[in-house]
């Protein structure tokens, strides 16, 4: 009976250890969970701190881009309006110096004819460059539209090789062309591919020393024309590639510092390609010339039908106002 009782007390004891170890854990846990509650609490508060500062933030952010949209967009109005106002004297400077070079004939003397030919070509140069000023700010706001046509590959290049003669026979340099394309037709905006193929050459021309040659190259696969423009001057350093395309861009060195121009030349002609859907690249090794090389879609095996029609259209219009012509001083007779 003793040793029963006794049995019965040990083991009332070891639940009574157990039931307390089971209080002082649940206490232990229970001091935890309000710790980590505690924790996530403040967390949540920092959490929704931040989530309204950065709203805030947003909304100054949007605040600032919507007033710096505005005021990009009232700066390329008003470049532009001062471009095409910039354009208006200068048209008619170019004009009174035409008139004076053609009326020459006794009254101007070699110097005065030579300083109309200072005038007249920086005319050009300003007019090129207004030009250039107003195809940037046309990109930039996103206004640069194409004009879409078709023309034969070869026609390009042969109009711009006949352009370009003159030019480089200045520097006793030429241009050596290449068409791979056999007859083959190009879908795109005739002015902006040929502005396009104007600034690659006249950028080789610039760059490269006298009698020295440039190509011009066309050769199609599938539906894409390869543009190609190289030249034999020294090239530029590896590491200013990939910036030639920036506007504004220009290469400082030896060979570049005595040329004129703004470096937006290729940065518009990249936007050209890239706005026909196409990619220019370049490759470069330093101290043996460059290859410019543009790749656009569109190639065609000849015109299309719409083409055809719009052409004889065109050649229609241009009878009927050429018979009117002819018919008024017959009437006025």
């Amino acid at each position: 009976m003793l040793v029963l009782e006794r049995k019965m007390n040990q083991g009332m004891s070891e639940r009574l250890v157990q039931a307390s170890e089971s209080r002082g854990w649940q206490e232990s846990a229970h001091q935890e969970l309000q710790r980590a509650f505690d924790t996530l609490s403040e967390q949540k508060i920092e959490l929704e701190e931040a989530y309204r500062w950065s709203t805030v933030a947003h909304s100054e952010i949007q605040r600032a881009f919507d007033e710096l949209k505005v005021a990009n967009g009232a700066k390329t109005r008003f470049l532009a309006t001062v471009f095409h106002e910039l354009k208006t004297p200068l048209t008619s400077i170019s004009a009174f110096a035409d008139i004076l070079n053609k009326n020459r004939a006794g009254n101007l003397k070699a110097r005065e004819l030579k300083q109309l030919d200072v005038i007249r070509r920086n005319v050009r140069r300003l007019n090129l460059l207004i030009n250039d000023l107003l195809d940037l700010t046309r990109i930039d706001a996103g206004t640069l539209v194409l004009e879409p046509g078709e023309l034969p590959v070869s026609e390009l290049l042969n109009d711009m090789s006949a352009m370009f003669e003159p030019i480089l026979n200045r520097r006793n340099q030429f241009l050596e062309v290449e068409d791979g394309t056999s007859g083959q037709w190009v879908k795109g905006d005739r002015d902006r591919l040929e502005q396009m193929v104007t600034n690659l050459v006249t950028n080789a021309s610039k760059f490269s020393p006298e009698g020295a040659a440039a190509g011009l190259g066309a050769n199609a696969s599938g539906d894409q024309l390869e543009l190609t423009v190289t030249d034999s001057r020294v090239g530029i350093p590896e590491e200013s590639v990939g910036q030639i395309f920036d506007a504004f861009y220009r290469v400082d060195n030896e060979e570049t510092r005595g040329v004129t121009g703004t470096g937006a030349g290729l940065y518009i002609t990249s936007s050209i390609v890239r706005f026909h859907g196409g990619n220019l690249t370049v490759d470069s090794t330093y101290g043996q010339g460059m290859t410019f090389r543009a790749v656009v879609p569109g190639v065609m095996d000849g015109p299309s039908v719409e083409h055809l029609q719009r052409e004889a259209t065109r050649l229609e219009t241009i009878d009927e106002h050429k018979s009117r012509l002819e018919e008024e001083p017959r009437e006025a007779a």
